[in-house]
């Protein structure tokens, strides 16, 4: 089974492996959360530890910790231990460039709280062809993706009341 965009008369075939949707998807859904983001922003710039991230963020330490793990989990970020202090660094090279181009996009939105009116248009051109690199950055073991339990866990992060309180 392939999937395609519909183009003029013509159709050019997107990933044939729905599983590579859902490993994009859940390095997405890892990666969709403001500290989380905020993270990986910091980290593109250098190594920090733990309570660098944390104090960055305004949360706990501990929180912070959760916050790292799930995204190293998934192969995201990588870390070594210095002394009695473990060092974050980003682990997974294509993370700039997203982050970078969802900087440009800003998703459309022209101002916190406020969704743009300004839809975004895709092209068929934007994916040229399925090849082993495409996927290359987004790739997460069945091993990464995060259990049932996890998943759930996930979640209760996403609710800001977990996270402030």
């Amino acid at each position: 089974m392939s999937f395609s965009l519909p183009n003029e008369g013509t159709s050019r075939p997107l990933w044939t492996n729905p599983e590579v949707f859902d490993r994009i998807a859940e390095r997405l859904r890892i990666l969709a959360h403001p500290h989380r983001l905020r993270m990986v922003e910091m980290l593109l710039a250098g190594k920090y530890s733990v309570g660098e991230l944390a104090e960055s963020c305004s949360i706990p330490s501990h929180m912070a910790s959760e916050h790292l793990r799930l995204m190293q989990h998934c192969g995201l970020l990588g870390s070594e231990k210095e002394g009695r202090y473990t060092y974050y660094r980003i682990a997974e090279p294509n993370l700039q460039r997203l982050l970078s181009c969802l900087k440009d996009q800003q998703f459309g939105l022209d101002e916190p709280g406020m969704v743009s009116h300004n839809p975004v248009s895709v092209t068929s051109n934007s994916v040229e062809s399925e090849s082993p690199d495409a996927t290359d950055g987004l790739k997460c073991s069945k091993d990464a993706v995060a259990s049932n339990g996890e998943s759930q866990y996930i979640e209760k992060l996403h609710t800001p009341t977990e996270l402030n309180g």
